[in-house]
């Protein structure tokens, strides 16, 4: 009878807990898409008002776009209508990375560490097996 219950539980958790890690993963993954998309237009946009006001954009400028906190982005780079080519952060490898292009010209990319959204990923499928064998 222990047997047949034991036997029960491992199939529900085969059942339940590898599908929903699976799932969680791609949640996770799609989330960090969407937020490093959204980061980079929003670069791109804020970007494109400095170059047009005149602004000068440097590597200081792009600093404030980039960050070493997980799941930010660590690398940018910028190509400006007039061909110079700026870039702000350390370049991760691996990296999960994305591009814009503002009306004016202005090429944005971003890059963000894919072992941070493997770790975080990771770290929900643990939560899911934990409850699913609790």
């Amino acid at each position: 009878m222990l047997q047949a219950t034991i036997s029960a539980l491992v199939v529900a958790v085969i059942l339940l807990g590898i599908p929903l890690g699976v799932a969680a993963a791609q949640l996770i993954r799609g989330g960090a898409e969407r937020d490093l998309d959204l980061r980079t237009s929003t670069a791109a946009r804020a970007l494109e008002v400095r170059y047009l006001l005149g602004e000068t954009i440097d590597e200081r400028t792009l600093s404030s776009f980039v960050s070493t906190a997980s799941g930010a982005p660590r690398y940018i780079s910028v190509r400006l209508p007039d061909g110079s080519e700026h870039s702000a952060g350390e370049r991760p490898s691996p990296a999960l990375s994305d591009s814009e292009s503002s009306d004016s010209g202005i090429v944005v990319i971003m890059e963000v560490a894919w072992w941070d959204v493997f770790f975080e990923a990771s770290r929900l499928v643990g939560l899911v097996l934990a409850v699913a064998v609790i």
